[in-house]
C-alpha cells in the first residue's frame, strides 16, 4: 500500500505533520538497489498548502546494505537526509520550454498530478538520491579477479599468468630501445 495524500486535505492554516515508516515492500526501488533486507524507512514531513502549492519540509532515514562496485561485497549505508521541496500541480509544467534552463528552485520543484500526493515516493526518493554514484567497501578494496572471479581482498588469485604474446598490442610491453 502506498502512502497517498489529497492535496485538498492539507490544510491552508497550519501545518499538517506526519510522521512513520514505510516497510521495505513499500519502497521498491530501495528494495532493488539493497543488497539485502533493509529496515523500514523512517520519516517526519510537514506540508503546508498555499492554493494548489504544498510547501513540504521532512526528513528520511533508512539502514541499507549496498554492494560494493568492485568485490560485491555488503557494505552498510546509512540514510538520514533533511528536504524542502515545492510542490506544484502537474499542470504548472506547461510554463518550461522542452530545453528550459533550470534554476536552483526549480531543482526543489515537483510536480503532482490529479489533486493527489505521492508521499511514498518522494519519500523513497529523497532516500534513492543520497546513495553514492560509487559504493566502495574500502578506498583500498582490490576488486576481484577478472579471471576466476576470486575476491583479492580475501586471497590471493592463484590463476596462471596470462599469454599475450599473439595479442596485436604485445609489442606495446615491449621497451622501445630506439632512443
Amino acid at each position: 500500500m502506498t502512502l497517498r495524500l489529497a492535496v485538498a486535505e492539507i490544510p491552508e492554516t497550519h501545518l499538517l505533520e506526519l510522521q512513520g515508516q514505510l516497510a521495505p515492500d513499500e519502497t521498491p526501488r530501495l528494495v532493488e538497489f539493497a543488497a539485502e533486507p533493509h529496515s523500514a524507512l523512517a520519516y517526519e514531513t510537514r506540508c503546508c498548502r498555499q492554493g494548489k502549492a504544498v510547501n513540504t519540509q521532512g526528513r528520511v532515514q533508512v539502514q541499507l546494505k549496498i554492494l560494493c562496485d568492485r568485490c560485491l561485497e555488503p557494505v552498510a549505508h546509512e540514510v538520514d537526509e533533511t528536504f524542502n521541496l515545492l510542490l506544484l500541480p502537474e499542470t504548472e509544467l506547461d510554463h518550461l520550454e522542452p530545453e528550459a534552463i533550470l534554476s536552483t528552485q526549480d531543482l526543489d520543484t515537483l510536480y503532482y498530478n490529479e489533486g493527489w500526493l505521492e508521499l511514498g515516493e518522494l519519500l523513497e526518493e529523497q532516500a534513492m538520491l543520497t546513495l553514492p554514484p560509487k559504493v566502495l567497501c574500502s578506498e583500498t578494496c582490490q576488486g576481484l579477479c577478472g579471471n576466476c572471479g576470486a575476491n583479492l581482498n580475501h586471497t590471493e588469485c592463484r590463476c596462471p599468468e596470462a599469454d599475450f604474446s599473439d595479442s596485436p598490442f604485445a609489442g606495446l610491453q615491449k621497451p622501445n630501445n630506439d632512443s
